[in-house]
């Protein structure tokens, strides 16, 4: 069980993921602005485990989301996600290639999968 901050302007995709993933038994906290999702992790950021994080946005894009969330807590684990393909992801945050990507649409299992990867990961 974790606490995820959801960060994505697609409301009703939003909606979707939090229910998938309170099913889960873990608790989200689901933004759609990006500047407010700075804004607010800045006051929760000690109580979140994981920041799952659409790279288009409006506003702010993902990259200056990123970087946002890494000055505030350096060690926030962060699943990114996007319609886009990876090659593109790369060319705009290459420093991706070690860290966790879901490329959306994706299957249900993949997003646990991959969250709960991420959660390892960042005990170990």
């Amino acid at each position: 069980m974790a606490t995820i901050l959801l960060i994505d302007d697609e409301e009703n995709y939003v909606n979707l993921l939090t229910v998938l993933l309170r099913a889960r038994n873990h608790a989200v906290i689901a933004v759609l602005d990006s500047r407010e999702a700075l804004l607010r992790f800045e006051d929760i950021h000690q109580s979140v485990d994981l920041v799952i994080l659409d790279l288009n946005m409006p506003h702010l894009s993902g990259r200056k989301v990123y970087e946002g969330l890494r000055k505030i807590n350096p060690d926030i684990v962060v699943v990114f996600n996007s319609g886009d393909e990876m090659e593109s992801v790369m060319a705009e945050l290459p420093e991706i290639a070690g860290l966790h990507y879901l490329r959306k649409p994706f299957p249900i299992d993949e997003l646990h999968e991959t969250i709960d990867t991420a959660l390892r990961v960042s005990v170990s």
